[in-house]
């Protein structure tokens, strides 16, 4: 059969997802786990009816090969993205050529994710449980801010925003104002980093807690959070680090700095998500988030953005250059 349609558990509220793909088996796997969790499934390997075939079930998230029939699948992911804007339709590509142009491709057609072939099905499926869930940019409307809490965040505006004038060093001054976030959020600990979605690495640029802790290069993939907000452009707020599927593999990981939850920020330069304003606060008297907060340190994050901008064309420019060849 071309298309399969499992039904959600009785009773509960399904969320749909979605295959396009020559092979079903590839994700047995997966559909097995998210039937359990009662999300509705459906696959398909028509590619002409693709289109057709989601406007009639609706799905919530789309998983799709990104080659069928020997023919690419992007322009069927944007018509999806157009005709699903509204409801916010998430597409996440398979697909097998790794090169920063395909990659690239993908996104600017609508994707909201891609994964490597050959895949992992436990990763495959922590992907798109995380995409399934109820994300929001700001916290609920009735999480309000005290006027004292108001007046501080004004303050620590304004401190942020000397301090990257007037300091010339623009890394001290991004620690500076670190630091500074710290203080009024009683982080365990606040960081800058860039990253690099297409070569999988970041690097620290500073850390609220160590001032010595600087240009310090880590692999992309212990730091889910950061390549989440990188590749979507949005602000994430993981309340419990050991419940969210984005964070839950890297948990016990944190534990040695009491780490409960996260605030992740998106660093824009003109329309590019240079990297990420990580604040990660602990149980014991942290700070009780508000919508007013969130959108105070966001407008840190977009501060530091020049900043930032200037650190990343430094390290283009620093990159070795290759090994003639004879």
């Amino acid at each position: 059969m071309s298309e399969t349609n499992t039904a959600a558990k009785p009773g509960s509220i399904a969320l749909r997802v979605m295959f396009l793909d020559a092979s079903r088996t590839r994700y047995a796997e997966v559909m097995t786990s998210l039937e359990e969790g009662g999300v509705e499934i459906l696959h398909t390997n028509k590619r002409d009816e693709a289109v057709e075939t989601a406007l009639k079930f609706k799905p919530d998230l789309m998983v799709v090969n990104l080659f069928l029939d020997n023919a690419s699948n992007l322009p069927i992911v944007r018509e999806l993205k157009k005709l699903f804007e509204k409801q916010g339709l998430k597409i996440l590509v398979v697909t097998g050529h790794h090169s920063r142009e395909n990659i690239l491709e993908c996104l600017r057609a609508g994707a909201t994710d891609f994964i490597l072939e050959p895949f992992d099905a436990r990763l495959l499926l922590q992907r798109i449980r995380y995409q399934l869930q109820d994300r929001t940019a700001y916290a609920p409307d009735d999480l309000k801010a005290e006027p004292t809490q108001v007046a501080a965040g004004f303050q620590m505006l304004y401190d942020a925003l000397r301090i990257l004038a007037e300091v010339k060093d623009p890394q001290r001054a991004i620690y500076e104002v670190l630091k500074l976030v710290a203080d009024m959020s009683l982080a365990t600990r606040v960081n800058v980093v860039l990253a690099d979605i297409e070569l999988n690495d970041c690097l620290v640029v500073a850390s609220s807690d160590d001032p010595a802790l600087m240009n310090l290069d880590v692999d992309l993939e212990k730091y889910p959070e950061v390549r989440e907000v990188t590749l979507n452009g949005t602000i994430v707020y993981v309340k419990d680090i050991t419940q969210n599927p984005l964070t839950k593999k890297i948990a016990d990981q944190v534990k040695s700095i009491k780490i409960t939850s996260l605030l992740v920020f998106p660093i824009r330069h003109r329309s590019e998500t240079l990297g990420t304003l990580t604040i990660r606060l602990g149980n014991e008297e942290g700070l009780k988030v508000s919508d007013k907060h969130l959108k105070l340190f966001y407008m840190v994050a977009l501060c530091l953005a020049p900043k930032l901008a200037g650190r990343k064309l430094l390290k283009k420019l620093q990159k070795p250059k290759p090994e003639a060849t004879e």
